[in-house]
């Protein structure tokens, strides 16, 4: 059974649908503007939250199995990473939440912050990683990242949008609404860095853990001169995973181990 942290149930059912394993859903239209780009998105039926867990599960383990097979995911701090990629995260994170998005009544945004470093031990090379998600689709409670009305009010508002403009609404082969924006890089890349930044301060090492997941890239700030190189993505789904068990348990059975008496 998973333990999960975050599900987007929305982008579940649209997944499940591609696969070719779902039927086609009713769905209702929303407009969202970003930064330089005004979209229409379409969201699943509420009905589809009705799902039991065990059917959630089941929906979950088919998408990842279609995500295989179909998109071939890979680490995040993969070199040439792009944007509108689907991507794997298996490390230590920090989490929490933002406040409520303007016109919005999702209850604000859900934030996880997280490290990997980069080749053999020792190096200096290291990726950032920020998921931006819905706080609605949360398993759990979290507290908040900042009181509302606080200075970083205007860089989750940003975020809000942003992971809203990278709605599902074309299926999994929609691309990323981020990766098409005209204009306005460098901002981009300002906010949210400043974002990772500032939850990070919030979410230090020590109380971060261990969690995995599969998540949409929505750009990438890599600005050069600037380390370490950041990967924003939208998760479809964020867990705790199983505890690794010590290797001593993989060692195969051999027969010569077996001693019995006279």
């Amino acid at each position: 059974m998973r333990e999960l942290v975050y599900l987007s149930e929305q982008k579940l059912e649209y997944m499940f649908t591609g696969s070719g394993r779902g039927n086609s859903m009713p769905s209702i239209g929303a407009t969202v503007g970003v930064p330089g780009v005004t979209v229409t998105m379409a969201t699943a039926s509420p009905t589809a939250a009705s799902d039991s867990t065990a059917d959630m599960a089941r929906k979950l383990d088919e998408v990842i199995r279609f995500l295989g097979r179909d998109h071939r995911p890979v680490d995040f701090s993969t070199p040439g990473v792009r944007a509108g990629q689907w991507v794997l995260f298996d490390l230590p994170m920090g989490w929490g939440t933002g406040p409520e998005a303007t016109g919005t009544t999702s209850g604000g945004i859900a934030l996880f912050v997280g490290t990997a470093s980069n080749g053999a031990e020792g190096s200096d090379s290291v990726t950032d990683l920020l998921l931006c998600g819905t706080a609605g689709h949360l398993r759990h409670r979290a507290q908040a990242a900042s009181r509302p009305g606080s200075d970083t009010d205007s860089v989750y508002q940003y975020l809000a949008d942003l992971e809203a403009s990278a709605s599902v609404e074309n299926g999994p082969e929609g691309d990323s609404r981020a990766d098409r924006a005209p204009s306005g890089r460098d901002l981009d890349e300002d906010v949210v860095r400043n974002a990772f930044d500032v939850m990070s301060e919030r979410r230090p090492s020590s109380q971060r853990g261990r969690l995995r997941g599969h998540a949409r890239v929505l750009l990438i700030a890599d600005r050069e001169g600037r380390s370490p190189r950041l990967v924003v993505a939208t998760p479809l789904y964020v867990e705790n995973p199983p505890p690794r068990l010590p290797a001593r348990w993989f060692r195969p059975w051999r027969r010569r181990d077996v001693r019995t008496g006279a």
